[in-house]
């Protein structure tokens, strides 16, 4: 299998899996946990209901669009890792009919506004005001399978399996391509080798 070049943050990730793997951490290998932790968004809705729709909800100072090609890359992360038998997806049921990615250590949700908990506060009066949530000119919103795609990865716990695990430990090569670094370093001893005898030869003449 000829496996496509993975970033340093896309390997990060699947280290991260591996391990997670490891120690038994369903934590770690759940896709809504990788990506709190790798978007700056404060949140992404879908809908599934009549038309899919997608709404992403950003602070000031992040770029709706830029935060939709970060979610578009790892979601493509995933159903690349899925196809190609690297991961097993073990979906999970709605515990609530929220369709709602956001880390709640960070934001919470009032009104259909989101607020951040710990940052943007003042004091008046003794009363503790939160003053930053999103604006609706910070919002992007879209009709797009990429509602069903959210609804595939991010409810869902992702397995792992052996051939990742062997992917990684063999420092993202392929036995395949051990092989053929392998064959490729023996033809290079080999030539050298050639050369040296050749050398030999002449001197000794």
């Amino acid at each position: 299998m000829i496996m496509r070049e993975f970033n340093e943050i896309e390997k990060e990730i699947l280290r991260k899996l591996v391990n997670a793997r490891k120690q038994y951490n369903i934590r770690e290998v759940c896709l809504a946990t990788i990506l709190n932790e790798h978007l700056d968004a404060m949140a992404v809705e879908w809908k599934l209901e009549d038309k899919h729709e997608v709404t992403i909800y950003c602070k000031k100072e992040d770029n709706p669009q830029q935060q939709l090609g970060y979610l578009l890359d790892y979601l493509c992360l995933f159903k690349y890792l899925e196809e190609n038998g690297l991961i097993l997806i073990h979906r999970l049921k709605h515990i609530t009919e929220e369709r709602a990615l956001y880390n709640h250590k960070l934001y919470y949700k009032k009104g259909g506004i989101y607020y951040c908990k710990n940052h943007g506060t003042m004091n008046i009066f003794d009363k503790e005001l939160i003053v930053m949530s999103y604006d609706k000119s910070y919002t992007l919103q879209l009709n797009s399978d990429l509602a069903e795609m959210l609804e595939h990865y991010v409810c869902a716990l992702i397995h792992p399996t052996a051939k990742l695990e062997e992917y990684v430990n063999q420092g993202f090569k392929t036995t395949q391509q051990l092989q053929h670094d392998c064959a490729i370093h023996t033809a290079w001893i080999g030539i050298g080798v050639s050369i040296i005898l050749g050398l030999l030869g002449l001197w000794c003449n």
